[in-house]
């Protein structure tokens, strides 16, 4: 772990029962921005990062196991949160910042690798890095007010038989990492355990489970550990004319506003690291011109091996999809080519089957033969067993720093194309694993259990799912808000000669509904839907419309945990209580929220009482006769009851099965697939 020797300026040293080496550098850390001090300070400390789950039971098997601990500021405090009888303010932190500590005894680790250790006083203080068990010195840099204190690692006294040696150097001051101090089995165990520690830690969502008690797969490795990551978004400081740049990389371990130099990165591909270096390279030295700070995009992107290849795929960045047609016709390519290098409009005229134009066939064709993309740069969907090895035969890796530059990419025989700041998954040799077994759950449970035949994707991006599956259902309806990624997810499917897909603009919360989606009504079949949505979840709104719905299926895919069984809990919670009415022809048939505000009013007959009246999850004021929007938030059941609202039952949902899939080896997050079946 130490770099360049022992000591604190080239990270922390460590030693086996001896005293720290003279040589250590003891000059304390440059002081964070007071901004950052304000926010943390007023938030106190982020529990689920820096302490161990269920750490009050941690912390009390500790003391009784050793008496002479005394007290722990940190439980008194819980004591005061849950009602307790402790009414004393408590203590100041009796470390001073940046003061090193006394030789402490971690007991216990955090998901996000965070070790929480025993200090001076019964304090406590979280320092990244370390094991259950080891002997650690640390330097504090920031004091909370809830007994508990962060630390820089400084050096291992004791060291656990777990440890092993970081493949980066830079680990010890880079915060882009959380695990290359244990094995990587250890790494996948430990994720596994926090994962059944959030799941349990929600009463409803284990009850979700039913008879199979907490049920969760273990977690399936990243083919790569290392030299996977496909995206990475480097930092640079801002530096003054005449001064020497600072370097390029990412924010050091609790300190936002210092960057760490990354000279190669290994959990990156070789092709962006690449691109890193040579980024690094046209930044260094002395700038005649001032520089502010910003960040990078470097994509990796796939290439076809053949030169034949990359120009089939520079055409279609001009055209669309090339179509070739048989028959008497000839296709008149360089006009077609001219054509729509003047106006990209004519690109999503080529996606529909009967829109070819006219004007650039010579003469007219007998008979339209259509090859997709995908087919005539060999790849094939069917051609292997999924999952497909990534990158695939015939296909070189590239990498490209220009946020509108398009970058392509291979999952089990498909071709999926976009701009560079667009999402995508980052781990391309786990995606096909993870795709495969999205397809494998709702091909197994919706298409042929239960006989769905129709797939809604929300959350869809540039298409990854709804393509993925859209073999095995007899139509497939995308729904994003990323205009964007719409016109490249209909690109996708025209590329890889998907006819049954289609994808929709819009907010999944306000489109899912079979009205909003153009599907038959619910007699006509089951359906199934599958969401990948952002880190925060998919919201109140949203799993509402989704009870309304009623999928036979539902696929929950999340690359937050926390914010995943929060979600499930809540599903729960307004399963058991019921959902106020949807809206009526009067507040706006067919769309799943009220008007905006501005046209949010219509007339009473009859007026209502009460202040305040909730319609379709909707929270209207009432002033006279007319009603105002006043929020868009689902009613609470007791909250009806008390306005005399009705409440509509709804159909709950069971969890059939959890499998997490590591696709951010070396960090604290993990995804989570599960898969939920409605309980008639």
């Amino acid at each position: 772990m130490p770099r360049d020797g022992a000591g604190f300026s080239g990270g922390a040293a460590i030693t086996d029962g001896a005293e720290a080496p003279s040589g250590a550098d003891s000059r304390p850390r440059p002081r964070r921005h007071a901004a950052q001090d304000r926010k943390r300070d007023a938030g106190l400390l982020n529990h689920d990062r820096h302490l161990p789950a269920r750490v009050a039971d941690l912390l009390a098997r500790y003391v009784q196991a050793h008496p002479d601990v005394g007290d722990i500021p940190f439980l008194r405090r819980l004591t005061k949160g849950s009602g307790g009888n402790a009414t004393e303010p408590l203590p100041a932190s009796p470390y001073d910042r940046y003061e090193e500590t006394e030789p402490m005894i971690v007991v216990g680790e955090s998901r996000a690798g965070y070790g929480l250790c025993l200090g001076r006083g019964g304090w406590l203080v979280s320092v990244p890095c370390v094991l259950q068990g080891e002997e650690v010195v640390a330097r504090v840099y920031w004091n909370g007010k809830d007994g508990v204190s962060l630390g820089d690692l400084v050096e291992v006294r004791r060291v656990s038989p777990r440890r092993v040696e970081p493949t980066c150097k830079h680990f010890d001051l880079c915060n882009g990492c959380s695990f290359q101090h244990i094995s990587y089995e250890e790494e996948l165990k430990a994720k596994h355990d926090g994962l059944c520690d959030v799941f349990s830690a929600r009463a409803r969502v284990r009850a979700m489970f039913g008879d199979k008690d907490l049920s969760v797969d273990q977690v399936v490795p990243s083919p790569m550990p290392y030299g996977f990551r496909t995206k990475l978004s480097p930092h640079f400081t801002k530096t003054f004319a005449g001064q020497e740049f600072k370097g390029l990389g990412f924010n050091e371990r609790g300190r936002s506003r210092k960057v760490v130099d990354i000279e190669n990165c290994p959990v990156a591909t070789d092709a962006v690291n690449r691109l890193l270096d040579d980024a690094r390279r046209s930044m260094a030295g002395v700038s005649d011109q001032p520089r502010g700070a910003g960040t990078l995009l470097l994509r990796h992107t796939l290439v076809p091996a053949t030169r034949e290849g990359r120009l089939q795929l520079i055409e279609s960045l001009g055209s669309g999809d090339v179509r070739i047609r048989a028959g008497k016709g000839k296709l008149a390519l360089p006009a077609l080519l001219a054509k729509l290098k003047q106006s990209r409009q004519a690109t999503s005229s080529l996606q529909r089957d009967d829109s070819f134009p006219s004007e650039f066939v010579d003469e007219p064709a007998a008979e339209v033969t259509v090859t997709p993309l995908a087919r005539r740069l060999g790849l094939d969907p069917d051609g292997e067993p999924w999952p497909q090895k990534w990158p695939p035969e015939g296909w070189t890796n590239a990498a490209v720093s220009t946020r509108s530059a398009v970058v392509t990419d291979v999952v089990n025989g498909q071709l999926f194309r976009g701009d560079a700041n667009l999402f995508f998954q980052s781990n391309g040799s786990a995606l096909g694993l993870l795709a495969h077994h999205v397809r494998t759950q709702l091909r197994g449970l919706a298409a042929q259990r239960y006989g769905c035949d129709t797939l809604v994707d929300a959350y869809c991006g540039t298409g990854l799912f709804s393509l993925q599956c859209a073999a095995d259902f007899a139509r497939v309806v995308g729904v994003e808000v990323d205009g964007a990624a719409i016109r490249w997810a209909r690109r996708n499917a025209a590329d890889n000669g998907v006819r049954n897909a289609r994808f929709v603009v819009g907010d999944a919360a306000d489109m899912l509904d079979r009205r909003a989606l153009g599907l038959p009504d619910a007699a006509a079949g089951e359906l199934a839907v599958v969401v990948d949505p952002s880190e925060r979840g998919c919201g109140r709104a949203f799993l509402a419309q989704l009870l309304r719905l009623s999928p036979k299926v539902f696929v929950y895919v999340s690359c937050n945990p926390a914010s995943q069984a929060a979600d499930l809990d809540m599903l729960a919670a307004m399963a058991q209580a019921g959902l106020p009415p949807p809206p009526t022809a009067t507040s706006g048939a067919g769309s799943l929220s009220p008007p905006a505000p501005e046209r949010a009013r219509r007339s009473l007959s009859q007026p209502q009482p009460q202040q305040h009246l909730y319609v379709g999850g909707k929270k209207l004021g009432v002033a006279g006769d007319e009603l105002s929007l006043v929020a868009s938030v689902e009613s609470p059941a007791y909250e009806m009851d008390r306005l005399g609202l009705p409440v509509i039952p709804v159909k709950g949902y069971r969890i059939e099965s959890v499998r997490p899939f590591d696709m951010f080896p070396h960090t604290a997050k993990l995804e989570v697939v599960v898969t939920l079946v409605r309980d008639d």
